[in-house]
């Protein structure tokens, strides 16, 4: 079944590539249909373990923000969001770390929005990569608090986003 799943993940993921491309073609890079298929894009390719590219996807939606639209607001944090994952996942923790450290000053507005609940996400998953077990399992637990339970998950496209993370961080701390 995992095979299968990884295998569904870059299906999509290689699909999602030809539509970008296609978009990226008939428009400008900062066209909002490019800018929103590329934000979407990133979490195929993190599903299909695809890091390099959602980092590179991502640094270029990040500057492409900052170029055009100032790079402020959540649209841009959550691009830094996507960031710090696919820099931990690619074991680059002391950039996950700063960049979890920006969010810091924008906790009060993050923490009713569904941006502060994508960095939550991302974040449990950094902690338990850092061994940080424990933080990572009450991050979760709190997550799941805002959302109501873990049906709802943070991404719409990905309802089980959250279920994905205590897999992932209970793997990682080797507990079934």
């Amino acid at each position: 079944p995992v095979r299968s799943a990884q295998a569904a993940a870059i299906g999509a993921a290689d699909a999602f590539a030809e539509a970008v491309s296609a978009w990226q073609g008939m428009h400008p890079p900062s066209h909002p249909i490019v800018l929103g298929a590329k934000r979407d894009f990133l979490s195929y390719l993190d599903d299909a373990g695809r890091l390099d590219d959602g980092l590179r996807i991502a640094q270029e939606l990040s500057e492409t923000l900052s170029a055009e639209l100032g790079g402020h607001g959540l649209l841009s944090l959550e691009i830094q969001a996507w960031i710090a994952r696919f820099a931990s996942r690619k074991g680059m923790m002391q950039e996950a770390d700063r960049i979890y450290a920006s969010f810091e000053p924008h906790a009060e507005e993050l923490v009713n929005d569904s941006v502060g609940r994508i960095i939550m996400l991302f974040h449990a998953g950094h902690l338990a990569r850092k061994g940080r077990f424990e933080e990572a399992e009450a991050e979760l637990f709190e997550l799941s608090r805002r959302q109501e339970g873990v049906g709802s998950g943070v991404n719409t496209a990905h309802p089980d986003d959250i279920a994905q993370m205590f897999v992932e961080v209970y793997e990682a701390w080797g507990r079934e």
